[in-house]
């Protein structure tokens, strides 16, 4: 079962890009990363929910994204190789609407969820004010069909994980409500199209043959 959760789990922070996220934590889950994920979850991935056929999301690793070396420091935690960078394709699929999200596993009482990194810069009468607000927001894999090919996610809904002090006390909270229908919004469900994984412009061209 662990091994079809790593399968598709970078799929589902298209539900990040889509929905706005609420609940964002100064803490992952797990310090650093810990699971090694599948490379077959690199690829173009469509949402059903979508209404813009032609968007998608492009699922890398670091070889791909080349700017990001293993020594670069996103926050307060290093680049591993366990992690894969997504990227949003919206306008018809030809605007990365969000590039290179990077995000890592974690598994809490059996379940996988996806640690995303989080970095917001507000603007004011079009201007930067000066403040960045970065951390991750998690998203739980619910269900993956038998084929491999589908996958349906839900996101963490707990306005309150931003007080939380540790990634200790964020890992006991998720384990508390991990069955608690109220603690999770947006479910979406994902479908693969294409394996290919190398370039942004290219992935425009093969989302949509």
């Amino acid at each position: 079962m662990m091994d079809k959760y790593r399968y598709y789990i970078f799929v589902i922070l298209f539900a990040t890009f889509v929905y706005a996220c609420k609940s964002v934590s100064k803490y992952a889950i797990d310090e650093k990363p810990g699971i090694k994920i599948d490379t077959n979850i690199l690829g173009i991935w469509k949402a059903v929910e979508d209404t813009d056929r032609a968007n998608f999301v492009l699922v890398q690793n670091n070889y791909d994204a080349t700017h990001l070396q293993e020594e670069y420091k996103y926050g307060s935690y290093a680049i591993y190789n366990n992690d894969y960078f997504i990227t949003y394709m919206n306008m018809h699929g030809q605007n990365s609407l969000y590039h290179q999200f990077t995000s890592f596993l974690s598994k809490v009482k059996g379940t996988e969820f996806l640690n995303v990194t989080y970095s917001y810069s507000p603007y004011a009468d079009h201007k930067f004010t000066g403040m960045t607000y970065e951390g991750f927001f998690f998203v739980r894999l619910i269900h993956i069909n038998a084929s491999f090919d589908t996958i349906t996610t839900a996101i963490v809904a707990d306005t309150t994980i931003k007080n939380l002090k540790s990634n200790g006390e964020v890992r006991r909270r998720i384990a508390k409500n991990l069955n608690t229908a109220s603690f999770y919004s947006d479910t979406l469900h994902f479908y693969k199209v294409s394996g290919y994984h190398l370039s942004s412009n290219e992935s425009k061209l093969r989302a949509n043959r």
